[in-house]
């Protein structure tokens, strides 16, 4: 029933071909997979590669492990078709994503030190302005909307560097990572916690603290990394 999946992203590749069984109906409702053992043989992956897949799949709601008895199937469907789009997104591309965001960390956190020593007024009232229609987005749960002024506002954030290098490099990475960037905001909470961290960046901003900027820009990308590595865990 199993195949010997590809040496790459182990964990990925062993929770997708698990996944489609269930989809094709090699696995149903309440079936228990094979142990561990015969897994890791059949899959010629890593225990550890395989615990991780098969927690990929508890994450969406398509297995459980009840234990001392096994892990079976619970649901031939995710827990939602957001769910299912996004873990299988992000099964495909986590490690583009975690690439960009650590390219992001060095521009953006630049981005925020300038930021917090040549944006005009003007400038911050409309980072301001933004954070506030954020605000509103994400109480009301638009997602569409909280990810569009997520997007501007660290574009209004590198046109306050007054750095058009610097402006041209961000508008460039806003259109690569449009998709990821909607993904992101699927994660539970995520939009309310990149609206406060996003806030603090301001505030610094604000106070013309390039240091305190800098490190809260970090904080937010961070963030974002850490929960997509956790991700995995139901």
């Amino acid at each position: 029933m199993f195949r010997p999946v590809p040496n790459v992203r182990l964990s990925d590749s062993a929770a997708r071909q698990i996944l489609e069984l269930i989809k094709e109906g090699e696995l149903k409702i309440g079936d228990q997979l094979p142990a561990q053992r015969e897994l890791v043989n059949q899959l010629e992956v890593s225990r550890t590669a395989l615990r991780e897949g098969v927690r990929t799949l508890e994450a969406i709601g398509m297995l459980k492990t009840i234990p001392g008895r096994g892990t079976f199937v619970h649901s031939v469907t995710p827990l939602s078709s957001v769910a299912s789009s996004l873990a299988l997104w992000l099964l495909e591309h986590k490690q583009e994503v975690m690439d960009v965001l650590d390219v992001r960390e060095a521009i953006e956190s630049k981005a925020a030190q300038l930021a917090a020593e040549r944006a005009t007024p003007a400038q911050i009232e409309a980072m301001e302005s933004c954070l506030s229609e954020m605000q509103r987005c994400a109480q009301e749960e638009d997602l569409k909307g909280v990810t569009q002024l997520d997007a501007r506002f660290h574009g209004l954030l590198s046109q306050s560097t007054q750095n058009a290098f610097l402006i041209g490099l961000t508008n460039s990475i806003t259109e690569a990572i449009a998709h990821s960037r909607s993904a992101i905001f699927e994660l539970p909470g995520r939009p309310l916690k990149s609206l406060s961290e996003h806030w603090e960046i301001l505030r610094a901003i604000q106070r013309r603290d390039a240091k305190g900027a800098i490190e809260a820009m970090l904080i937010h990308l961070q963030d974002v990394k850490r929960e997509i590595l956790e991700m995995r865990s139901p």
